[in-house]
């Protein structure tokens, strides 16, 4: 492989010795990583090996990853969240890892990456206190945690009424006023209460809507 002249000369300063490879697996080894900062250091030991070393910038970020981690504060501050992560706080993580998870697998988006799946499959895992702050604290998190947690307004076998200020461009509008019965409370993530229900004048019309779009019925016996 013929290496490009900008190339060939900055490989004349790369910093060659072995020790930093170690350092590299190392860093790796550590869970609170982040995923970016996982695939680059894979990619700077690939190159390592390939080409026997690092340049002064890949080194240069090398550096800034390992200090991030590896300097006292940071440990005596990752050490001090492992203590408070505790079962209410993973349950919470655990709620928001799936509904980010499943609006992902809806809607064909990637929020939060690879960390929903870490959280849900791995009982150890525990995110940094920045993303557990960040993906629990935003509004869509907290609806979500008060969906999976809050009983339902509407119990199964209840008779709601559909509002009648939904939104005419949501696709039941059309049955805005009319009284359901309520099949279901469906338990997968959902940033609102959902329920699967069906007309009462038609039985056989069965469809999901968000219980915040229903309201007591009259008819409720």
């Amino acid at each position: 492989m013929t290496v490009p002249k900008a190339a060939g000369r900055t490989m004349r300063n790369k910093i060659t010795d072995v020790k930093v490879l170690e350092r590299i697996g190392k860093l790796r080894e550590i869970d609170r990583i982040t995923q970016w900062e996982s695939g680059f250091l894979e990619s700077l030991a690939e190159s390592f090996n390939k080409w026997k070393g690092l340049t002064p910038r890949q080194y240069e970020i090398f550096e800034k990853i390992e200090k991030k981690h590896t300097d006292p504060s940071v440990v005596k501050g990752w050490n001090e969240w492992v203590k408070e992560y505790d079962d209410e706080k993973r349950k919470v993580a655990k709620i928001v890892a799936k509904y980010y998870q499943a609006t992902n697998r809806r809607n064909g988006t990637g929020y939060w990456g690879e960390l929903p799946s870490k959280i849900i499959n791995d009982d150890k895992y525990i995110p940094t206190r920045r993303q557990f702050e960040k993906m629990t604290g935003n509004s869509y998190a907290q609806r979500a945690i008060a969906a999976a947690t809050e009983d339902a307004k509407f119990p199964v076998g209840s008779v709601a009424r559909i509002r009648k200020g939904i939104s005419y461009t949501h696709k039941y509008a059309k049955h805005y006023n009319q009284d359901v019965l309520i099949l279901s409370v469906l338990e997968d993530a959902r940033e609102y209460k959902t329920s699967q229900v069906c007309l009462l004048s038609n039985p056989a019309d069965i469809f999901e809507i968000q219980q915040r779009h229903l309201k007591k019925s009259p008819n409720n016996k």
